[in-house]
């Protein structure tokens, strides 16, 4: 029978691979990661049974040298390189979701070794996973800007991109922006002395249902768009 300190090293080398890269992948938040329970447990333990495929050699030496010759049994000293072993037994899942969820932002001049790293993730997860549009869009990091809506009774309303959050997948579509910008009746934005957009001072909450039309105007330091 497995003892106790054995029973708990198979269970973390049976789930750790698996654990580490998924939440290497999904760390950034992205809310259309959390789904059911189920879901959640069938990706777990496939991602961990392909990391063992992979590490069958290393893990089979491992059970040859400590195991099987009864080195942990006996308290035989054990080589410090083992160490190193199980570092990389950590390190290697966790940098592979990393690159795996880096690698969705990099675009078609990113350069030659970002290019084919690109290419060899998509042999094995979507290059936008994301489920909808709305959240491809609001996922993108450092995104800044304004972003302007017509709503579903004919009014314009706009606001900066700065300290806004938009709810990812399965919540209901809601865009909250902590600051409004001026807009006369034909959504134009008003100017203030400076010629900026004037802002009220105020933040507003909509509701997916009640937006007609969204328009996302980028600008790196949220300079003057109006032009």
């Amino acid at each position: 029978m497995i003892g106790t300190f054995q029973a708990l090293f198979v269970i973390l080398l049976a789930v750790l691979p698996g654990g580490l890269y998924t939440i290497a992948r999904e760390h950034k938040g992205a809310a259309w990661s959390h789904e059911n329970a189920t879901s959640q447990l069938l990706r777990f333990v496939g991602v961990s049974a392909a990391f063992h495929v992979i590490l069958a050699p290393l893990s089979y030496l491992a059970y040859r040298q400590l195991l099987a010759s009864g080195a942990l049994r006996e308290g035989a000293a054990i080589s410090w390189w083992w160490w190193l072993v199980l570092l990389a037994y950590l390190v290697l899942p966790y940098a592979l979701g990393e690159v795996t969820a880096r690698s969705r932002s990099w675009g078609p001049n990113a350069g030659r070794a970002r290019t084919m790293t690109r290419r060899i993730v998509g042999l094995y997860t979507a290059e936008s996973p994301e489920p909808r549009a709305w959240d491809a869009l609001f996922s993108r990091p450092g995104l800044t800007g304004w972003v302007r809506l017509k709503l579903t009774d004919g009014s314009w309303k706009a606001g900066v991109w700065s300290g806004a959050y938009a709810s990812g997948y399965p919540e209901e579509q809601d865009l909250y922006m902590p600051d409004q910008a001026v807009l006369d009746t034909s959504g134009k934005f008003v100017e203030d002395r400076n010629g900026d957009p004037q802002l009220t001072g105020w933040g507003i909450l909509i509701r997916w249902s009640e937006v007609q039309y969204l328009e996302i105007l980028h600008s790196e330091d949220e300079e003057d768009i109006t032009q």
